[in-house]
């Protein structure tokens, strides 16, 4: 685009520029006038070229997303349905509560304070 009017891509449009455009990806001319150091001078000269360019990449990844979430609705209608067809009546939940309960606050504390065979003290005197 800048090369075949003698332009460097510096003097095109600045990299604030080219990042809005590539975040926002308009679609209009308006949506690219609204960009930040994009002014009609430049957008006459240079933005048709990146509308089609931005436009196109817009619809891609509006195609791309939808593809994503129909893939996510299929993956959750297949989690449902499995736990649909489980005949199990065991609240499992409820059996890691009352196992949880059933062990004494001490020896939670103590398995927590102790970490497998790791353990070091750390500070104190030494004894020599």
């Amino acid at each position: 685009m800048g090369a075949a009017r003698g332009a460097s891509l510096a003097a095109v449009f600045p990299q604030a520029a080219l990042k809005a455009m590539s975040v926002r990806l308009p679609e209009r001319d308006d949506d690219m006038l609204a960009l930040p150091h994009v002014t009609r001078a430049n957008y006459d000269k240079y933005g048709a070229g990146l509308l089609a360019i931005t436009a196109a990449y817009a619809v891609e990844k509006m195609g791309l997303l939808m593809q994503y979430q129909d893939e996510l609705e299929a993956e959750k209608k297949k989690e449902n349905d499995f736990d649909e067809d489980e005949d199990s009546e065991t609240d499992w939940s409820h059996v890691a509560r009352s196992a949880q309960s059933d062990c004494s606050p001490a020896s939670r504390t103590r398995a927590s304070n102790f970490r497998g065979n790791n353990y070091r003290q750390r500070g104190g005197v030494r004894k020599r």
